[in-house]
């Protein structure tokens, strides 16, 4: 069976209550520590960690990675139904999740993409909703969430989605460059009276967009 390619117009999912992960909003703390012995100053190691979580990577992203994802995606599906023949569904869904850090992303997040599917659980008489990345947004800890976010959604969908349809479902990340800052500037701004300032948002687009160049 082939894939239908996403679609300029994709269907939003039912709304439900955003989950909460701290995946995606992870919290620096309100009150910095004083500094340790040996000089180690404990706001300065945990805004490190936090960049290193914030950081971009490349990694199925590419047109070429997607297909292979997808591919083996759909291939573990049938695995899975055996016999059972599978379904395409016409037209993609989309979900809208949050990113609620004041910290800029450099590239901001682009669009992804998950395959949703319901298929038997491990119990006898159970159905399971199962989801896999096929396409990143560009920063794991967003697509942690993504996944979270359509299992959720698909579970709340009423009438329960048809076991061994394959769903593709755009992930969007409200992400807002004008309101941004950069972490030096707001672990500078933890240290004096002055409010952090946004950043010039970028004119250069995210992977993904319109516009943006393909690797």
């Amino acid at each position: 069976p082939q894939q239908n390619r996403p679609t300029p117009t994709p269907t939003p999912m039912p709304s439900s209550p955003s989950p909460t992960n701290q995946a995606a909003n992870p919290s620096m703390g309100n009150n910095p520590a004083d500094p340790q012995p040996g000089g180690t100053n404990p706001l300065v190691d945990r805004y490190r960690d936090l960049q290193a979580r914030l950081r971009h990577s490349d990694e199925q992203t590419t047109d070429a990675e997607v297909s292979t994802a997808s591919q083996a995606w759909l291939q573990s599906v049938q695995e899975t139904l055996g016999e059972t023949p599978l379904a395409t569904a016409p037209d993609p869904l989309t979900v809208e999740i949050p990113y609620d850090l004041r910290i800029c992303l450099t590239p901001p997040p682009a669009p992804g993409l998950v395959g949703l599917v319901r298929l038997p659980g491990e119990d006898p008489d159970t159905l399971d909703i199962s989801t896999t990345l096929l396409k990143s947004t560009g920063y794991p800890f967003l697509n942690e969430t993504a996944l979270e976010a359509v299992k959720t959604q698909a579970n709340a969908v009423d009438p329960p989605l048809s076991v061994g349809t394959l769903y593709q479902v755009v992930v969007n990340v409200n992400y807002d460059s004008k309101t941004c800052v950069s972490a030096e500037t707001l672990l500078k701004s933890r240290d004096s009276d002055t409010p952090p300032r946004p950043e010039a948002p970028s004119t250069e687009p995210a992977p993904g967009d319109p516009g943006a160049s393909t690797p």
